[in-house]
């Protein structure tokens, strides 16, 4: 994942405020598919418990709970989120929504959100 030193530092700087959660969904760049320059490889997924599987690897290097999308990929549908997006849900009410990735992925606009809200 390309932002994975970005998620962790918005994390490692906010878990004393927010609590974050990563919804792990469709491979974008499965080996088996349209191939990135990425640090994991992983196929794309065939079954929940092959989507399960990566999810245990990806575990080791972001310092949050990770929920998985269903095979259906109803979040990534419900928030337009292939590649990735961040999402900033607020006592069950969507307050954020950033731009999809990987362009318009920003941990800084989600970082600035928090520092608003924390009084």
């Amino acid at each position: 994942m390309v932002h994975m030193d970005d998620i962790v530092d918005m994390i490692e700087r906010h878990r004393d405020f927010a609590d974050f959660v990563f919804i792990y969904i469709h491979e974008s760049h499965p080996t088996d598919g349209w191939v990135f320059n990425d640090i994991i490889k992983i196929k794309q997924h065939a079954s929940l418990e092959e989507r399960l599987d990566a999810a245990r690897h990806l575990k080791e290097r972001i310092p949050c709970p990770i929920y998985v999308d269903s095979m259906e990929n109803e979040a990534m549908w419900s928030y337009a989120a292939l590649p990735d997006r961040l999402v900033i849900v607020n006592n069950h009410i969507v307050e954020f929504i950033g731009k999809a990735g990987p362009f318009g992925f920003n941990t800084a606009a989600v970082c600035e959100w928090i520092d608003r809200h924390r009084d």
